[in-house]
């Protein structure tokens, strides 16, 4: 009995200075002499810290979309359900029928941006001067009599192209309003198969000297030798000195610009249009 605790005894005593040994050893080494580290336990633990390379900061890359083509034939994609339309108020003052909603100075950009970058459509060369656009209510062209004063409806043959901002390269040739013609603008695009972009409102019609009694005329692709509007295959315009109003329309089907009843004037040709 004494035998079996003695031998206990020393087992135990053997156990323990194996432990006291291995303590005390120094770290294992690989080849090079580099001290290796036993790989840490994984935790689920929430509080993990987590870390990103410098060229990573954790969020999502921001979408990026590709520009609409501005070269290719005319293949009839509709940008939205049929009918649906944007309209937007004045530019000088309010808009009266109130159904207009307010587009902020982004929104309006972006807008003129898909606008003219529309020219998928293009079928036209840019004639200068002879060149009209709708890129924004802030940026839009008329054709006018070539001299100041000229009756409306005598000169569509030669009429030439008046922009807000000229400078572009949409509108060729174009020359600036003259200060306070246009008087307000109002925008509305209708998207879908009946794609369409328009811009009506109002003129003072003595900053071009046009006289009070001209009842006005039509400008279309066939009176106006040369004529188009960028970014469109149709367009129809009328202006009216005699009630200081103008209308444009610029369509991909030729329907939705009708030219066979100018006599009726804006406001049965461009019927949903703004006059105020």
């Amino acid at each position: 009995m004494r035998l079996s605790k003695t031998l206990l005894i020393s087992a135990a005593l053997a156990a323990f200075m194996a432990v006291a040994v291995a303590q005390d050893a120094p770290p294992a080494t690989d080849s090079n002499g580099d001290t290796s580290v036993a790989a840490p336990t994984t935790s689920n633990d929430a509080s993990d810290a987590i870390f990103f390379a410098d060229d990573d900061d954790g969020s999502d890359d921001p979408e990026v979309t590709p520009d609409t083509a501005v070269d290719g034939d005319d293949n009839g994609d509709d940008d939205g359900a049929d009918g649906e339309e944007e309209d937007s108020n004045a530019v000088h003052g309010d808009n009266d029928d109130g159904d207009a909603e307010e587009e902020g100075d982004d929104s309006e950009d972006q807008q003129a941006s898909s606008l003219v970058k529309r020219a998928s459509h293009r079928r036209r060369r840019a004639v200068p001067r002879k060149t009209i656009a709708i890129e924004s209510k802030k940026s839009f062209c008329l054709l006018l009599p070539p001299k100041a004063g000229g009756d409306i409806a005598k000169s569509e043959g030669g009429a030439i192209a008046y922009c807000i901002n000229p400078h572009t390269s949409t509108t060729p040739g174009a020359l600036k309003f003259p200060s306070g013609f246009i008087k307000s603008a109002h925008l509305r695009h209708n998207r879908g198969a009946h794609d369409y972009v328009q811009v009506t409102g109002r003129i003072d019609r003595t900053k071009y000297k046009l006289l009070k009694n001209d009842q006005g005329g039509q400008n279309d692709i066939k009176s106006t030798k040369g004529s188009a509007c960028a970014g469109y295959n149709h367009f129809v315009q009328l202006i009216e000195p005699n009630d200081n109003i103008y209308c444009l329309r610029c369509c991909i089907r030729k329907e939705d610009c009708p030219t066979g009843k100018s006599e009726k004037g804006c406001r049965a040709i461009i019927s949903n249009g703004n006059y105020n």
